[in-house]
């Protein structure tokens, strides 16, 4: 009679135990579920930041190349004003037009004729010829 006692002591608490691990494993798959989709949530955020970088990253190189192109124009440009000026200044417009008008009237009218040939070409869409404009002829 006590041992059919025990017997039944001891089933109940294999199967409360049996029941308890039922619930535990239940929670501890869904847990783990839940884990997995928050992990595929994040490597994909992660990839998605790492293609973001590396756009950033080729435009800051594109933006390296601009900016140095423009400053590469920007002194080229530096360069060829102070040209202009110092051939402004080593030349006396008023005293050459007295001595020989038809140079000077040829050097006006090529400089305007290529002032006007690259208007037309930058508002026509078209390239800008890579031909230098006419040279000034020398004076005799």
């Amino acid at each position: 009679m006590f041992g059919g006692k025990i017997t039944l002591v001891m089933g109940i608490v294999i199967v409360v135990l049996l029941a308890a691990f039922a619930v535990y494993f239940k929670y501890s798959q869904s847990h783990i579920a839940t884990l997995e989709q928050n992990n595929a949530k994040l490597e994909v955020s992660v990839k998605l930041q790492e293609q973001t970088i590396n756009v950033m990253k080729q435009q800051a190189e594109q933006q390296a190349k601009s900016i140095s192109n423009l400053q590469t124009a920007n002194r080229n440009a530096e360069i060829a004003q102070k040209t202009l000026q110092r051939k402004f200044q080593t030349h006396d417009i008023n005293k050459e037009a007295a001595t020989s008008p038809e140079l000077i009237q040829n050097r006006i009218n090529s400089g305007t004729k290529n002032a006007f040939g690259e208007i037309e070409s930058l508002t026509s869409g078209n390239t800008i010829s890579s031909t230098p404009p006419t040279a000034a002829t020398k004076k005799p």
